[in-house]
């Protein structure tokens, strides 16, 4: 495996709970971590949370809406976040390589090979100075991936006969076969803890669901799968 030298980036993401835009700081060489800094979750404004909480009713308007000013508060919202985290975690920016802006998930349906977020990469490049990689989530669902960094975990536990309990919010929800898990409204914990005890209780239920995982799981990709799908997809943009 070629050497690659190691870069400090910051990632920037907020799934389609809508609930902040969380943010941390890693060093790695892409193939390893070398090194995970600070974190942190930052709440939306208010205004902007409500207008993006209309696509939880009506998501179909990330298909057919330009959302161009939209995207533009998100992307404002993201750069304001990050500058704040950077000054308040004593983070030199020219220290920073690069900034990955995975952005704000309005809809996803990766069977449809759709997948829509909200972010603008080389606004926020231009207002921070720092290098700024998006687009990411977008390259994996056109060339047949799922866009989910946790996808490749849960069908590695399908793999190996194991029921699971995950929400129906982000692309884990949508991809997630529903005769292998439990699913539960997101942002519920009390409703987590419940399913899990019913789970460890009922071994019936552990049965039935690890049976289904065992058929299902051949037909999912794994994380061998998923790398081969991003590394794909990055070099067509970026090399």
């Amino acid at each position: 495996m070629p050497a690659f030298l190691e870069k400090t980036a910051i990632g920037a993401i907020s799934g389609t709970s809508m609930d902040g835009i969380d943010i941390a700081l890693l060093r790695t060489d892409g193939h390893a971590v070398s090194q995970v800094g600070p974190g942190r979750t930052v709440g939306y404004p208010a205004a902007l949370r409500a207008d993006l909480l209309v696509f939880l009713s009506d998501p179909s308007l990330a298909m057919r809406d330009p959302l161009a000013e939209l995207e533009q508060r998100v992307t404002d919202a993201f750069t304001v976040a990050i500058d704040d985290f950077m000054r308040d975690e004593g983070i030199d920016r020219t220290h920073v390589d690069l900034i990955g802006l995975h952005g704000q998930t309005v809809y996803h349906r990766p069977e449809l090979r759709f997948t829509r977020q909200l972010g603008l990469g080389q606004r926020m490049a231009a207002d921070l100075g720092i290098d700024v990689v998006d687009g990411f989530r977008l390259a994996d669902v056109a060339k047949g991936g799922h866009g989910a960094p946790l996808a490749p975990l849960y069908h590695a536990a399908l793999a190996h006969g194991l029921p699971a309990v995950t929400t129906t919010g982000g692309a884990l929800g949508a991809t997630a076969p529903d005769a292998a898990c439990l699913k539960l409204a997101p942002g519920d914990p009390l409703a987590m803890a419940g399913a899990l005890s019913h789970i460890i209780q009922d071994g019936a239920l552990r049965q039935r669901l690890g049976d289904s995982a065992w058929a299902l799981a051949p037909g999912l990709p794994d994380w061998d799968d998923t790398a081969r799908i991003v590394a794909g997809a990055l070099k067509k943009i970026y090399f």
